[in-house]
């Protein structure tokens, strides 16, 4: 599907993630392979691969979902299509390769409001930053190799 295909909401999701992810197209070599729209915009859904991993970006009325799988990972709006999870939440991940707990409840639930409080350009910049020095990382533990070395710590660290 053509950007121009999409909605004006779904067009400028799509805008900010080449904006603030731009170093995922030049440095890791990413590119779109899906996108779609449903409910004039309110739901945007757009796919990126590399030639080790995908990600998955969905615009959902304003908030926004980052995830993260590797190559067989089906393109699907729901994280587990099959009844097992495929698609992983990237807020969970720095805890796997930092080898750090994940943060305690209380502190998630002050995380998401703060995010919930941002605009989606304040958030798509802040999620970028994040992200940004643990992304080579990231690409590689998702790397259709590493991440069936890896798959059973992966899914234990997010309870499955």
């Amino acid at each position: 599907m053509k950007q121009s295909d999409h909605s004006e909401g779904c067009r400028e999701f799509l805008a900010l993630i080449e904006e603030h992810f731009r170093y995922l197209f030049g440095n890791y070599d990413f590119e779109i392979i899906d996108s779609r729209d449903v409910a004039m915009g309110e739901h945007c859904l757009v796919i990126l691969q590399s030639r080790d991993c995908r990600f998955k970006f969905i615009s959902d009325q304003g908030s926004v979902e980052i995830s993260v799988g590797p190559l067989s990972t089906p393109i699907s709006w729901e994280d587990n299509p099959d009844g097992r999870i495929a698609w992983f939440p990237i807020d969970g991940i720095p805890p796997i390769i930092q080898e750090q707990p994940s943060l305690a409840p209380e502190e998630q639930r002050k995380l998401g409001e703060a995010y919930f409080s941002m605009s989606t350009s304040e958030l798509m910049r802040t999620l970028s930053a994040t992200f940004k020095p643990l992304m080579g990382e990231i690409v590689t533990l998702f790397r259709d190799d590493v991440f069936r070395e890896r798959q059973h710590e992966i899914e234990r660290h997010f309870q499955i």
